[in-house]
């Protein structure tokens, strides 16, 4: 399990210039996809260790959510997501790709199961961004694969801090919304950034 001492998050965050900050505070679709790629390439290309990603958004497509963990992953740079509002859905996804999640006190999380991320073999596509990404092969097509990859990051989260597979499945059941102690209490981030 990564250790992290809040001071070391705090004095990271305040050292990463204004430029190198991306924000996430719309739906999570195709266009958003493709201007994150971009954005990242960008900061790649001024040569600094660390992005911040501030997210705000109640979420969006599933399957451009994983075009977005994917780019976080082949990164060379450091992402650190801080949750400036809300982090729901699709936008709670993409926070675990992470390399670094904090949440500011009255930030809020939800993860949950919805129409594209069950694990069923076959469902019919429910927006035109994530058609439009199954088409151009950019992001895993099997919806089984690609719930199992987002599965498998969340896993990793939760049981760093000693809960369960079940537990997860409950969590994500529910629809729970969850508060920055909670979102902690399961691994989802590492630290709550001071008012």
């Amino acid at each position: 399990m990564l250790c992290i001492r809040k001071d070391a998050i705090l004095a990271t965050l305040q050292s990463v210039p204004r430029k190198q900050r991306i924000r996430l505070n719309s739906r999570v679709n195709l266009a958003r996809t493709q201007q994150f790629d971009q954005l990242l390439s960008r900061q790649a290309s001024r040569a600094y260790p660390v992005v911040t990603l501030q997210i705000n958004s109640k979420g969006g497509s599933f399957l451009c959510s994983q075009q977005i963990c994917k780019t976080i992953e082949k990164s060379d740079q450091a992402v650190i997501g801080v949750v400036t509002g809300r982090a729901y859905s699709a936008a709670a996804f993409i926070l675990q790709a992470c390399h670094i999640r904090v949440g500011r006190p009255e930030s809020k999380y939800l993860f949950h199961y919805n129409t594209q991320t069950y694990p069923v073999s076959i469902r019919p596509f429910m927006d035109t961004d994530a058609f439009k990404l199954f088409l151009d092969n950019k992001v895993i097509p099997d919806l089984e694969e690609a719930w199992a990859y987002t599965h498998e990051l969340l896993l990793r989260r939760v049981s760093a801090v000693g809960k369960t597979d079940e537990d997860l499945h409950t969590l994500l059941r529910k629809d729970h919304i969850l508060t920055a102690e909670e979102a902690l209490d399961w691994g989802f981030i590492d630290a709550i950034l001071p008012v």
